[in-house]
């Protein structure tokens, strides 16, 4: 072998030799990449995202919040003289013929409906007597004295009503009632009655 074919043998060699240091080299820097990249994915899978986030810790939209306790009920003047004004209504049947107890039970309470159906109250004394009484024109209006709470109102009234009495069946007086009175107003299972009333003077 002269020198020629040895200095080429020698290049094949280191070629070879610089193919395979310089592969080598790829392969460590390309698997280093590789498991950079498979870290990052492993860390990006074990963080939660924004929207994961958001989601654990944000309320979901349909749940709604515990309803609020309900507004008070408490009566208004013009409910309180609204009240009044169907009692004085409603006296045409309590005062005379059916003398309904069930509809004076559905207006008044304690002491204005004792007096009315207790033994010897009013619609008592009305059959006993053979007697009723009719009532005519009449007129409700507040004075401007109110006042309420939950339970319990308190309101001062003008009324002017005409009655009539009648005792067997004959009209035995008439007359025109005109005062100012202050009724007790009082709820009872969620219904306003009226519980007293009295009259002022003039």
């Amino acid at each position: 072998m002269n020198d020629q074919q040895e200095k080429t043998k020698l290049w094949k060699i280191y070629g070879i030799l610089m193919g395979l240091m310089v592969g080598g080299a790829v392969l460590i820097l390309g698997g280093q990449a590789a498991w950079n990249t498979i870290q990052q994915n492993l860390a990006k899978s074990n963080t939660p995202s924004s929207s994961a986030t958001e989601s654990l810790t944000s309320t979901p939209s349909n749940i709604t919040p515990p309803p609020q306790p309900a507004a008070s009920n408490t009566l208004t003047q013009e409910e309180a003289v609204n009240l009044i004004e169907g009692y004085l209504q409603a006296k045409e049947k309590i005062f005379a013929p059916p003398f309904d107890r069930q509809l004076a039970a559905s207006l008044t309470t304690d002491t204005v409906y004792n007096d009315i159906v207790k033994p010897g109250g009013s619609i008592d004394w009305l059959q006993q007597n053979n007697a009723y009484y009719h009532y005519g024109r009449r007129s409700v209006q507040g004075t401007g004295y109110f006042s309420a709470t939950d339970n319990k109102a308190e309101v001062e009234v003008s009324i002017e009503q005409v009655v009539y009495f009648y005792s067997n069946e004959t009209l035995n007086k008439s007359t025109t009632d005109s005062s100012i009175y202050r009724f007790t107003l009082k709820q009872e299972n969620g219904n306003w009655k009226i519980s007293e009333r009295s009259e002022k003077n003039q």
